[in-house]
């Protein structure tokens, strides 16, 4: 809720209880992050973001299910907002890094490209769904698992391969977004990094 204006409301609907994904807990934050503060950008001063969960299941004969996802369970973490919504155009290039539709010098276009790719490193997608002057909805899809495979421990972040101790490698953080600063600040020190961060 922090990340909204004052009269924007930000209502959660949990609807996936008892459900198990793998995924990097730090990495979820910054895509929810992403996504709402983009949400926050585009509601006007009274309206509403929606926060919510669901369990979805899509079979292979699905007209209606992301590309390149495969039949199975899914939970849905989807941010609607009550903005004036996405052009059909702008939507094919949402996820391409540095696209924005957002003024000059108001949005790097790294943020759903940011989004795109944590869910792609979980197994996942992320899709949009955009009626004009009724809002957006986008949603992460990652894959369920169940029993005994949601027990063993997640697998090695693959950022933290990379990192040589020895090394001290440090990586300069500029985002004038204070919530998302922090969020990519703990994904790289727990990668194993040295963080520096700046508002600009």
């Amino acid at each position: 809720g922090r990340a909204l204006s004052s009269g924007q409301q930000l209502d959660v609907e949990p609807g996936a209880p008892h459900t198990f994904i793998r995924a990097d807990r730090t990495e979820l934050e910054l895509a929810l992050v992403n996504l709402v503060t983009n949400a926050r950008d585009v509601t006007p001063n009274d309206g509403h973001v929606v926060l919510r969960t669901r369990r979805v299941s899509i079979g292979a004969s699905d007209l209606v299910r992301p590309p390149d996802l495969p039949a199975g369970d899914y939970v849905l973490l989807q941010v609607h907002d009550s903005g004036a919504g996405v052009s059909p155009e702008a939507r094919d290039h949402l996820f391409e890094p540095f696209f924005t539709t957002k003024p000059r010098g108001a949005g790097t276009g790294l943020g759903l490209a940011t989004v795109y790719g944590i869910a792609r490193g979980a197994g996942g997608t992320v899709t949009c769904e955009s009626t004009p002057a009724e809002g957006t909805t986008f949603s992460i899809w990652l894959p369920i698992v169940e029993g005994a495979q949601a027990k063993p421990a997640a697998p090695a972040n693959p950022a933290r391969q990379v990192v040589d101790a020895s090394l001290h490698q440090r990586v300069l953080v500029v985002d004038d977004e204070e919530s998302v600063r922090r969020g990519v600040q703990r994904m790289l020190a727990s990668a194993g990094f040295e963080v520096v961060v700046a508002s600009s």
